[in-house]
């Protein structure tokens, strides 16, 4: 695939500020590129020196194979299109008429608008469902009619790289949609080299080809969405925690943000799970601002699917395989670092019975609580070993429904006992 974009050592710096520092990227023909990142980390500085209204202070930029700077004005405008956040000044200009003005590139200085304009102006407005408003006064428009019609005068252009600045800042979610959907049609149909600054990482994985994360003056990461929305790298980025699970509906990465800023620091917990069992109690438990280790979980469990994308510390172990005993030397270790552990509504057969045999060497002054749910008897495929070892916990244990599980924590947490 062709390279349009070969960015190389690019340094930008804004009164002394350092903002892009040797970054190097490529950015191939046909697809639809996000730009993603934290506040001030360069996207709308990239963007701009990509259309040439920035020029860096070293490196360079290389369109086509042609350092940018070597472009003239009329040409790159002609092959490049840029959609920014301002908006025509003149509120008596229609929709048509603010689209036309995309056709300028194409224009000779004296020439007026000839039938190949309408022409082409027509089917821009037509592609961005635009054309019904286009007698209406620019001014009159909504936010999301407005964008539309910003969009087909990029459009009007006919470029073969589309450069998008934050495109969907100030729309309904709705809106939203339906300018990413229609940008993601142009790129199929028309094949618009096309890269956008986005905020929202949702929107950013459910319709770009390829992401790029800006962070700390370069690039973090780029590449397919679920290579570059990962907990470790969001959380460098941005400095938050972050669920990343996958949307059901589009494959794509979905990215959940934890609470931040209210929970309270509370003691460790550690969970023994498996089977899916305690999927549904990490999330919970991190919210109330526990600490939360887990294991012994194999490999594509559910239990270990959840924990992965929160970044909970756990043991795994190969998908189908028993306990090895460093594995279990490991859950020990865990286990001896929290304060309480908590034993979920977990199936048990020779491959985890170590977990069993775990949750029995909690120490004096630590809590054990085991979760109330089906008898033991419906899932102990031990030949009745797990059902003695949970009778002997039992005894050493506090039985607790799911729904008590977090107040019963929080109250242990206050009374320190």
């Amino acid at each position: 695939m062709a390279v349009v974009f070969d960015i190389c050592g690019l340094t930008f710096t804004y009164d002394k500020t350092p903002i892009l520092e040797d970054l190097k990227l490529e950015i191939e023909e046909g697809m639809f590129v996000g730009i993603i990142g934290p506040n001030g980390a360069g996207k709308s500085t990239l963007l701009r020196l990509l259309s040439k209204a920035l020029s860096p202070q070293r490196g360079a930029i290389l369109l086509e194979k042609t350092p940018l700077n070597k472009w003239s004005r009329g040409e790159l405008a002609r092959h490049l299109a840029v959609m920014g956040q301002e908006r025509p000044q003149d509120l008596e200009l229609t929709a048509l008429e603010v689209v036309m003005l995309g056709r300028a590139p194409h224009q000779g200085r004296f020439g007026g608008e000839t039938p190949q304009d309408y022409r082409v102006v027509e089917e821009a407005m037509v592609l961005t469902h635009a054309w019904d408003l286009a007698l209406r006064p620019f001014s009159q428009l909504s936010g999301g009619e407005q964008q539309r019609v910003m969009l087909a005068r990029a459009l009007a252009q006919e470029p073969e790289v589309l450069l998008l600045d934050e495109p969907t800042a100030h729309l309904d979610l709705n809106y939203q949609l339906e300018l990413l959907s229609q940008v993601q049609t142009l790129v199929l149909q028309k094949g618009i080299t096309t890269i956008a600054v986005l905020h929202d990482l949702n929107l950013a994985a459910s319709f770009c080809d390829k992401l790029v994360l800006l962070s700390r003056r370069g690039v973090l990461a780029a590449g397919l969405a679920g290579d570059v929305l990962t907990t470790d790298l969001i959380r460098e980025a941005y400095g938050i925690g972050v669920q990343v699970s996958t949307n059901p509906l589009t494959g794509r990465p979905q990215v959940t943000p934890l609470p931040q800023g209210k929970r309270q620091d509370r003691f460790r917990v550690h969970i023994i799970g498996g089977g899916g069992a305690a999927a549904s109690l990490y999330y919970p438990l991190l919210e109330a601002g526990f600490t939360l280790s887990t294991g012994v979980l194999n490999q594509g469990d559910t239990d270990w699917q959840v924990a992965k994308d929160l970044g909970i510390e756990l043991v795994e172990i190969p998908a189908f395989s028993p306990i090895p005993e460093e594995a279990h030397q490991a859950n020990l270790a865990l286990i001896g670092q929290a304060r309480a552990v908590v034993l979920a509504d977990v199936p048990f057969g020779p491959g985890n019975l170590g977990n069993l045999k775990a949750a029995s060497t909690i120490g004096p002054g630590r809590d054990l609580l085991l979760l109330r749910g089906r008898p033991l008897s419906q899932r102990d495929f031990t030949g009745g070993v797990a059902t003695q070892l949970y009778t002997e916990l039992l005894a050493r244990g506090e039985i607790v429904e799911e729904t008590d599980l977090v107040g019963r924590l929080i109250e242990l947490d206050k009374t320190g006992s």
